[in-house]
């Protein structure tokens, strides 16, 4: 018994921890930076889950194995398009140099 309470304990933990967040639109991709492993984004205007911070200028990060959200940014940079709507977890702390939120999904505008 006590397992197990310690394992609902444990869910509830990973699945609030791990909650996603969205924000609405209209939202600009403004700046990339793409390094070996990672994509950094910063968005305009700045994500409400950065709580008014950001990761050495960017707002979210997403795992270079993400090769359709990473050409999707690359597709809304380039032609300036706006998202409709931007999914994001690793909210509950401002952005800084030791946090940052992981991009999770994006969504396209009808221009």
């Amino acid at each position: 018994m006590k397992k197990l309470i310690i394992g609902c304990f444990l869910f509830l933990f990973c699945s609030v921890s791990n909650a996603q967040v969205y924000q609405s639109g209209p939202i600009k991709v403004q700046s990339l930076r793409v390094t070996n492993n990672v994509t950094y984004v910063r968005f305009s205007p700045a994500l409400d889950a950065c709580e008014g911070g950001y990761h050495y200028r960017m707002h979210a990060k997403v795992n270079n194995d993400n090769t359709a959200l990473i050409s999707s940014l690359l597709t809304a940079y380039t032609a300036q398009k706006t998202l409709g709507y931007v999914f994001v977890s690793g909210e509950g702390k401002a952005c800084s140099p030791s946090h940052i939120l992981t991009l999770d999904m994006i969504e396209f505008s009808q221009q």
